[in-house]
């Protein structure tokens, strides 16, 4: 017998037949919208006991059905306990009985289009495989066991508060339409106390002040969905992410980030930095200017025929490769696990110490955690040629910035365009400011989620459902 088994859903009814075959029980979706044999759907329960018994068999097409459902199905609206009755039909075969048992439910989904992919899950431990005659309903009722929702996600649907940061514009509309009441809320603020029982967090530039009153607060929070690619500020924040699911906004800021990762490329390559220092001195930069030679070996001059590295292929890298390969640039990536992704051969972090001497632009897109603090360390460093750039548009632990920072110092590196740091703001002593052929940029490639509301809206619709989250952490 397996572990569970799921009650599925077709159209906007959940539908499924349990049937006895001997000591197995199997459960098959069945089209109940259109009329079945022997199933049972329920358009909407809260905590109702349900006791009853239906057939299976090819010759019973009645079933047992409650009064005034469609044949082979019950169905109970909101609050109200089905009655089962027997229908006229004698070619239903004992071994073909299906005990229903008794179901409390947190949530079943109303009938609605916006909540056609809701299911939930029942152990099978709960079944037994009785045989009673066709003539002693009330045997099988005796037989029957409590069935219980295994899925803790789902519950009071029409009860179910989403709370939403102001910190950005959303389109609220287009989350509209779920069986949940939206709220928006202040990121800087301490969630209203009307709003502590909420179910889900969106979150996007919060204080930590705030996210740490909401992990000591929100005791009935089952979902933070973060619109950061990295939700470390959650993960900081205390939050029990054994109860409460945690998602990120990966994907939200590929065409931002990667359009400011190119931009940190060109400026590097064709020294837009270095122009703006000698017009703050209103002085002209001849040696940026006129005649220049093309693409001279051991220099990153241009794009063409450079040879870029990214670290930390993921979707970001995805969605920039494909502007470095028009520009002529011959990219390779590394990631966790080697491969080819979309034409791109990516290697494992074991070959960075042959990848690294043979690259002229070396692209980190690292998320922060343990495994990736200092990731690029002097080591590391020391195997790039020394008229190679960084660009870090990841996470700034990423980086060893003393081990960067001296390296530029001594001449052994072309230079560096750092979007993130260790600590941010940049602390005005840091002597990354002051540090030659580094560019500083203050966080700036993110900060603009593009298809929020498109994320926020399928993973609340999976959230009711019971269904696995997109970016799931």
């Amino acid at each position: 017998m397996p572990a569970a088994v799921d009650l599925k859903e077709r159209g906007n009814i959940f539908n499924g037949l349990l049937s006895a075959n001997g000591s197995a029980w199997r459960m098959v979706g069945l089209p109940m919208m259109s009329g079945g044999r022997g199933g049972w759907a329920v358009d909407a329960v809260a905590s109702v006991g349900v006791h009853g018994w239906t057939a299976g068999g090819s010759n019973c097409r009645r079933g047992f059905s409650p009064r005034g459902a469609r044949d082979g199905a019950l169905r109970l609206q909101l609050g109200v306990k089905g009655r089962l009755r027997r229908a006229a039909n004698g070619d239903c075969r004992t071994s073909q009985l299906a005990v229903v048992g008794v179901a409390t439910v947190d949530l079943i989904s109303l009938s609605t289009p916006q909540l056609q992919t809701q299911f939930f899950r029942i152990s099978s431990s709960s079944f037994q495989s009785p045989s009673f005659s066709t003539t002693r309903p009330s045997s099988m009722l005796r037989a029957a066991r409590t069935l219980t929702t295994t899925n803790n996600v789902a519950r009071a649907a029409a009860n179910m508060k989403l709370l939403y940061p102001t910190s950005l514009k959303l389109n609220v509309q287009s989350i509209e339409g779920f069986s949940a009441s939206l709220h928006a809320y202040d990121v800087k603020k301490p969630i209203p106390d009307d709003l502590i029982d909420a179910d889900v967090l969106v979150t996007w530039s919060n204080s930590a002040d705030n996210l740490k009153d909401a992990a000591a607060r929100m005791t009935k929070l089952r979902w933070i969905q973060s619109l950061a690619a990295g939700p470390n500020d959650v993960l900081n924040a205390g939050f029990d992410t054994s109860k409460v699911k945690v998602t990120t906004g990966s994907g939200l800021h590929n065409f931002t980030v990667a359009e400011h990762a190119l931009g940190l490329l060109l400026n590097a390559a064709r020294r837009f930095y270095e122009m703006r220092d000698y017009q703050l001195q209103s002085k002209w930069p001849g040696h940026l200017g006129g005649s220049q030679p093309d693409r001279p070996k051991g220099s990153f001059t241009s794009l063409r025929d450079a040879r870029v590295l990214i670290w930390g292929y993921g979707n970001i890298a995805k969605t920039l490769t494909p502007h470095l390969v028009g520009l002529g640039a011959t990219v390779r990536g590394v990631a966790r696990r080697a491969g080819v992704r979309d034409g791109i051969e990516v290697f494992d972090e074991s070959s960075l110490p042959k990848l690294l001497p043979e690259t002229d632009a070396l692209v980190m897109i690292l998320p922060g955690s343990e495994s990736t603090r200092h990731a690029l360390n002097q080591e590391r460093i020391n195997l790039l040629p020394n008229h190679a750039w960084i660009v870090n548009v990841g996470r700034g632990t990423s980086v060893d910035e003393d081990a960067l920072a001296n390296a530029l110092e001594k001449g052994d590196l072309g230079g560096a365009a750092l979007d993130v740091f260790e600590t941010e703001p940049l602390p005005e002593s840091s002597r990354l400011w002051k540090t030659p052929n580094l560019v500083v940029s203050p966080h700036a490639a993110g900060g603009r989620p593009q298809g929020a509301e498109a994320l926020i809206a399928d993973n609340l619709r999976r959230f009711i459902a019971g269904q696995d989250l997109q970016n799931s952490i």
